[in-house]
């Protein structure tokens, strides 16, 4: 409870492959304080910082089977991501708990150490608009400049329901 945990600390150059951890399944509220945070290369601000529920592709801190190209979640409760994440010198992967529960926590990170010329660092943050505003657009992706690709997003939309009008998502 209230740790934060080194994954990796690896000196390279070379490339993050796979990365696989297991929690026990919890409430949605403690599963969204598990965060992952990467560093590349010496930065001192991650490159990366999700809960990593929502890194795998599962909002709501509700974990569900799951497979993409690049994610998996097996049985709500193994989580694995296959983004290549090449660093030039130094890279270092973090998981912390951000809640007043304790859990057992397996992992595993696959990387090959080969040369890299220049690393396309990925990059991922959370945002979160709750609830959201009335006839203001919520900004998926603003600002990013510069070569590199945009692999995608999660977005979670709750349903708040009153007496008159419920809207399930479609349309």
């Amino acid at each position: 409870a209230g740790e934060t945990v080194t994954l990796a600390d690896i000196e390279g150059p070379g490339v993050l492959r796979h990365l696989w951890a297991t929690i026990p399944p919890m409430k949605p509220e403690l599963m969204r304080a598990v965060r992952l945070e990467v560093f590349y290369d010496g930065s001192a601000a991650p490159s990366i910082s999700v809960p990593l529920v929502d890194f795998c592709g599962a909002p709501h801190g509700r974990p569900v089977s799951l497979t993409t190209a690049l994610t998996a979640i097996q049985e709500g409760r193994g989580f694995n991501t296959y983004f290549p994440m090449p660093f030039c010198g130094h890279v270092k992967v973090t998981l912390s708990n951000e809640s007043e529960a304790s859990f057992p926590l397996y992992y595993q990170i696959d990387y090959t150490l080969e040369p890299v010329e220049s690393a396309s660092y990925l990059h991922a943050a959370f945002r979160r608009e709750n609830p959201t505003v009335m006839k203001q657009d919520f900004v998926i992706a603003e600002g990013i400049a510069g070569p590199g690709r945009f692999l995608g997003c999660v977005v979670g939309m709750r349903v708040l329901q009153d007496e008159l009008f419920a809207w399930y998502g479609e349309g």
